[in-house]
């Protein structure tokens, strides 16, 4: 009980420097810290999500970049959350059977790469720590046992898989959100519901590719037919469509592939990407939905042989946005404007211009403005393609939690 207040006391320090007090986000502490990912096993392009009481498994890693390959002791505990991913009530026992705290024991020193760094993984369930209840989860690392001592945070959800949701994603049914935006449609059986009991106790929410900065929280049925519940409302199922990301591939150090213009070795590998104007149309290609995937295709193990290189974003433009300005943004910046990744503009060139440390392998990203307006640089079109996830939690009033009863993502179709 008493660690648990510790992390009241933290989380509310960092939630400050979230900007929305109370509410856990991936979120990195460390500048040495970097490609932080959490999945499930086998899975690179997946949403971290597995089933309560299943053989199922997430591998969460992340790499520490520090010159001479020294591995520190790193920590982690397992924090329960609410549907709104505010620490929830339980106490550690409630919810996990096994260590409250425990050490990260995996670990690979790079081999063979320019950029010294360590790999630490992990995975989740383990023989340290199991789950006993569904729900939102954050795992929260900190070091040589110090919990002050923050290091990340990273979300994760475990579901029952106790009811059916069926949907599909629509040309919207308003004409005027018919260019740029697409509409969710989508029914939830559960034997949970009974003509319409426990539904006031019902918390549905829609995020388009995981994204949680764009996300409909707490939907209500649009009409109950027993069992089933349906959700269909023109006016607030409705997200703007973006455009197909951005990518560029630098899984081989020695091929500029589709999107770099060069490679060059300065120190470290250099990609120099091809400089992309604003979008005015809708052109398809298959993209992973703002995600990225770490691979070395001249090694064998990515986790430990994928080098760092310096990734070279550029767009051009007569002149700069007025009192804007323009971000990087994508999974690799945990779908947050972070300082590191806001673009300068060089007057000399007519350019935006950004230079990134990052880990080798394909990548997606897109570009926005500060209010994160996607219309003036990628556009935004009903014919693209995104993932859409939904989750349903249904509060439990005896342990006093929100338990996820079921996660379900759909894809556009058009």
């Amino acid at each position: 009980m008493h660690k648990i207040i510790i992390f009241i006391l933290i989380t509310i320090f960092s939630f400050v420097l979230s900007a929305q007090s109370g509410i856990f986000f991936d979120k990195v502490f460390k500048d040495n810290i970097k490609t932080v990912q959490i999945r499930p096993k086998n899975s690179q392009f997946s949403y971290p999500i597995i089933n309560l009481n299943s053989a199922e498994k997430l591998i969460f890693s992340f790499d520490d970049l520090n010159p001479n390959n020294k591995v520190f002791d790193y920590q982690y505990t397992i924090i329960h959350c609410n549907a709104d991913w505010t620490q929830s009530d339980l106490i550690f026992d409630d919810y996990c059977n096994g260590f409250e705290e425990n050490n990260i024991y995996d670990y690979t020193t790079s081999f063979n790469t320019l950029v010294n760094y360590v790999n630490f993984s992990l995975e989740l369930p383990n023989n340290d720590i199991d789950f006993k209840l569904s729900g939102n989860y954050i795992i929260f690392v900190y070091k040589d046992y110090d919990i002050y001592d923050t290091v990340l945070t990273k979300r994760f959800s475990i579901t029952e898989n106790s009811a059916i949701i069926d949907g599909t994603v629509i040309s919207p049914q308003i004409n005027a959100y018919r260019q740029n935006y697409q509409q969710v449609e989508f029914n939830i059986s559960s034997s949970n519901f009974d003509n319409g009991n426990n539904i006031q106790y019902l918390k549905v929410n829609i995020f388009q590719n995981n994204r949680p900065d764009i996300a409909l929280t707490n939907i209500k049925p649009d009409f109950i037919n027993g069992k089933t519940l349906k959700f269909s409302n023109p006016n607030t199922l409705i997200f703007k469509a973006g455009n197909e990301f951005r990518f560029f591939d630098a899984q081989n150090i020695r091929f500029a592939s589709e999107k770099v213009a060069d490679i060059k070795l300065i120190d470290e590998y250099n990609f120099f990407l091809v400089p992309e104007n604003q979008q005015s149309r809708y052109f398809f290609h298959k993209d992973i939905n703002g995600k990225y995937v770490i691979n070395n295709q001249l090694g064998t193990s990515p986790n430990s042989d994928a080098d760092y290189i310096k990734v070279h974003f550029y767009l051009p433009r007569d002149y700069e946005f007025p009192n804007n300005n323009v971000y990087i943004f994508g999974e690799l910046t945990n779908w947050q404007l972070l300082p590191d990744f806001k673009m300068d503009y060089n007057n000399n060139h007519n350019i935006y211009q950004k230079t990134i440390l990052l880990k080798q392998g394909y990548y997606n990203y897109c570009l926005v403005l500060e209010n994160k307006d996607l219309f003036p640089i990628d556009g935004s079109f009903f014919e693209t393609e995104n993932d859409y996830v939904i989750y349903v939690y249904l509060h439990d009033f005896r342990m006093n939690y929100d338990k996820l009863i079921a996660a379900k993502v759909i894809n556009t179709n058009f």
